[in-house]
């Protein structure tokens, strides 16, 4: 989703933005794939951000050039029950997809 000129529109495809941890500095690094309908070709693309952007450090680790964007935070080693994002969303609009382990 957009909004431009105070008008919310949305995009026909929209690509992943995930994080990635580091297991030596124990952080994250933020990514993002270009989507492809072809599942072989977007795990291509998907593999080869990894391999190009995967060591690096910084929190965005390929810059976020795209507005048609969703972002995806999976926390498989963790469970809960709410999880609250304060975010402006007078600004923000790109939808969030939070995972995490259901057993409780």
């Amino acid at each position: 989703m957009d909004c431009k000129d105070g008008i919310l529109g949305y995009y026909e495809i929209s690509h992943p933005s995930y994080t990635i941890f580091h297991k030596n500095s124990e952080t994250f690094s933020s990514l993002w794939s270009e989507y492809d309908e072809d599942f072989a070709k977007f795990n291509e693309n998907l593999q080869s951000d990894k391999a190009e952007f995967g060591k690096n450090l910084s929190y965005k680790a390929k810059a976020h050039r795209i507005p048609n964007i969703f972002f995806i935070s999976s926390l498989p080693w963790i469970g809960f029950k709410d999880f609250n994002l304060q975010i402006d969303r007078s600004k923000f609009y790109a939808p969030i997809f939070t995972l995490s382990n259901t057993r409780f």
